[in-house]
């Protein structure tokens, strides 16, 4: 049979993502598996699989696994545009190009029972838009929880790691409940043109404008604290609680307030002095200290001074989303922030600083 170059590398490149990076989450998917018309890529976590179009691959039901990475190169480095594929005794596929030949082994495994454990029907429910744009929204950086993941039920998205919670409400979709780690999640954000998802058993499965089918292996949702998530956010009423909007200029004095950071409660921390003039971000430590004053964009307001601790990381992150913000008092306790938009909120928790 003959397969063209080009078309080929490019369905393979789909199928390995992640594979030529050497990321660690894909270390085990080591072979193309050729099989039931598609390519996969698969280990204990990932699976991913597109649909062999050419016409002759298909009419010889072509089957069997290659080691992933010498089977790219190869392909990759054949002199002509067309290639010649025979398949030897079962056990050997010979490549042939103008004058050159490689011959690969094939790898004896059992894929068959391997890629039937991923179950897919023809029952995808239909994503729209704003469906990636939650997961980035959600998308928490160096959570190393055991709550770390994206959670995902009915319209709602979220990510937690205890001390901060962001939610996002997408408009037109209710989809299963499922929670998928960072490490998948941020495979899957590779994809961008993601159309369609369904659930089955222990796996999500998203389908591509090109009929890539991207499946993730999830975790167990009864250990997620989902219900006590919603409650710490849908039982405040904002209208009660402080509120006030970020001058543009405090994610730079953010910046710069960091380099003299202290820990407090495992977090990296800095100092909000926050009165009716505006806000002084400081800090201090053993190597230095830092302060600046930034001023209300729009005039004084009618603030009473508060001194609270937070994670500049966090607050940088949620401050990308919206500067306006919540400060909930707490009896006993650190203030809450709050950080609102149309479709997400976003929930963190200052720290406490024994003076």
């Amino acid at each position: 049979m003959t397969i063209q170059k080009k078309d080929l590398l490019k369905k393979l490149g789909l199928c390995m993502s992640g594979i030529e990076k050497g990321n660690p989450i894909l270390q085990g998917a080591d072979s193309f598996i050729f099989y039931k018309d598609r390519i996969f890529a698969y280990n204990d976590m990932i699976s991913v699989s597109v649909p062999i179009e050419n016409t002759e691959m298909l009419a010889e039901n072509l089957e069997g696994a290659v080691r992933a990475e010498e089977f790219f190169k190869i392909i990759n480095k054949m002199p002509n545009e067309e290639i010649i594929f025979e398949v030897s005794d079962n056990k050997t596929w010979v490549l042939k190009s103008g004058r050159a030949k490689a011959e690969l082994a094939l790898v004896e495994f059992d894929y068959e029972r391997r890629l039937n454990e991923i179950q897919i029907s023809e029952d995808w429910i239909e994503l729209e838009d704003d469906f990636i744009t939650g997961l980035n929204v959600c998308k928490m950086g160096k959570n190393t929880t055991p709550l770390s993941g994206t959670f995902i039920k009915g319209k709602f998205i979220m990510s937690t790691d205890g001390y901060q919670i962001n939610r996002f409400a997408m408009k037109d979709v209710e989809l299963p409940e499922f929670w998928v780690s960072d490490k998948s999640m941020g495979e899957l954000l590779k994809f961008t043109k993601l159309n369609k998802v369904q659930v089955q058993n222990n796996w999500v499965h998203f389908k591509s404008e090109n009929d890539t089918v991207f499946s993730l292996k999830t975790l167990i949702t009864t250990k997620y604290p989902y219900d006590t998530c919603c409650k710490l956010l849908d039982d405040v009423d904002l209208s009660t609680l402080i509120k006030g909007k970020f001058p543009n200029e405090i994610k730079d004095v953010i910046e710069r307030a960091s380099v003299f950071d202290v820990t407090l409660e495992n977090h990296s921390a800095i100092k909000f002095t926050i009165d009716s003039e505006g806000i002084e971000v400081s800090s201090k430590n053993a190597v230095g200290n830092y302060s600046e004053k930034v001023l209300w964009e729009d005039g004084e307001k009618d603030f009473e001074t508060m001194v609270i601790y937070v994670d500049p990381n966090v607050i940088n992150a949620s401050s990308q989303k919206t500067l306006e913000f919540y400060l909930q008092k707490m009896q006993g306790r650190p203030p809450r922030l709050y950080f609102v938009t149309d479709s997400s909120i976003h929930l963190m928790s200052t720290l406490t600083h024994k003076d």
